[in-house]
């Protein structure tokens, strides 16, 4: 059920004094208004009775959506040593909860978003991938820009993409302009697979799942410290090839390293920046070696799960299979299944 209690606020213009509504826990299907409260801002807007003047108040908030399964704990501001720990819940008690996505929500825009993307009914881990992978490798400028790319909205009946419509996403400049662009559902259900497939994409507990989640999985929350014991010259030129006993790591020109963990062979860097690496598992006959790729910004777009990966010759991606199932690895992170078993079943 929905729980509230009332707040004294004293205005910023006038000063005088008025009562306003704190939402500790917000439940759609009790009170529906408030997700028109939550897109449009009056939630956390208090408008003076006297002069008019709005004023912000943020605080924490639980929202809960029974019909579509989301309880989302929500704050607007993320704390300075926020390191994507999952939420303590140990108190939290919510009928038919393991029915429900979980997630710690900050920032009002990423909770309108986040609404949004539930509601349609997407794996938000598998679109914030996707936002990722859009925003640093398609189309890197929007990084390099410092903009925000959020979902918007799918559009079904999308006549450029006939076959599973497209994905409307909708991007924020420095100065608040707003822009769109859009991408086919195909590429949404390939990333649907690489999340599948890759155990880092797991989301465990009540956290956040957000571009630096994503960041955090592909690079790794913690660096491997070994000394560097050799140096060999790569194909790209200022570039080394490392090693510190059996395992192996890319120096940059500036003298940092590519990988935060050192995997155990390292393939040289193709034409868009990405290689391939790997690793041999142990007391395996006969001996088992598993591939990866990553990217020389650190990120590890695919984790070394698979065998027999070689590039393609179009020189867009890698062939590679997966306990003998066959598989491309894409240059934009989705994973693209030749059976099409990553495509939604038909009812």
């Amino acid at each position: 059920m929905s729980q509230k209690h009332i707040i004294e606020i004293e205005c910023l213009q006038c000063h005088r004094k008025g009562q306003f509504t704190v939402w500790d826990i917000m439940n759609t299907g009790e009170n529906p208004c408030l997700r028109k409260k939550i897109f449009d801002g009056s939630a956390f807007t208090y408008r003076c009775p006297d002069c008019g003047m709005l004023q912000r108040v943020p605080y924490s908030t639980l929202y809960i959506d029974q019909r579509h399964g989301m309880a989302l704990f929500f704050g607007h501001n993320r704390p300075d040593d926020y390191d994507y720990q999952p939420l303590d819940l140990s108190h939290f008690t919510l009928i038919g909860a393991e029915d429900y996505t979980i997630r710690l929500v900050i920032g009002l825009n990423h909770l309108r978003e986040k609404i949004m993307i539930l509601e349609t009914g997407l794996d938000d881990v598998a679109v914030e991938l996707m936002k990722y992978m859009i925003a640093h490798y398609s189309s890197p400028e929007i990084s390099m820009r410092g903009w925000d790319i959020y979902f918007d909205h799918v559009n079904t009946d999308d006549k450029d993409a006939p076959k599973c419509g497209s994905i409307t996403f909708c991007l924020v400049d420095r100065e608040g302009e707003t822009y769109s662009g859009k991408s086919p559902m195909e590429l949404y259900n390939e990333h649907c697979l690489a999340v599948k497939l890759d155990p880092r994409m797991r989301a465990e507990g009540c956290i956040c799942i957000d571009d630096g989640w994503i960041s955090r999985q592909l690079k790794g929350p913690h660096k491997d410290s070994r000394e560097v014991g050799y140096r060999k010259p790569m194909k790209k030129r200022g570039y080394y090839k490392v090693g510190s006993g059996v395992r192996h790591n890319i120096q940059l020109p500036d003298g940092s390293l590519v990988l935060k963990e050192w995997p155990h062979d390292i393939f040289e860097i193709d034409g868009h920046d990405f290689f391939i690496f790997g690793n041999t598992v142990p007391k395996t006959s006969p001996t088992r070696y598993i591939r990866g790729i990553a990217h020389i910004s650190g990120d590890v777009i695919y984790p070394p799960i698979f065998e027999h990966v070689r590039p393609l010759r179009s020189g867009k991606g890698w062939y590679t299979e997966l306990d003998t199932a066959p598989y491309v690895l894409t240059l934009n992170g989705s994973i693209y299944d030749p059976e099409k078993r990553h495509l939604p079943q038909e009812n």
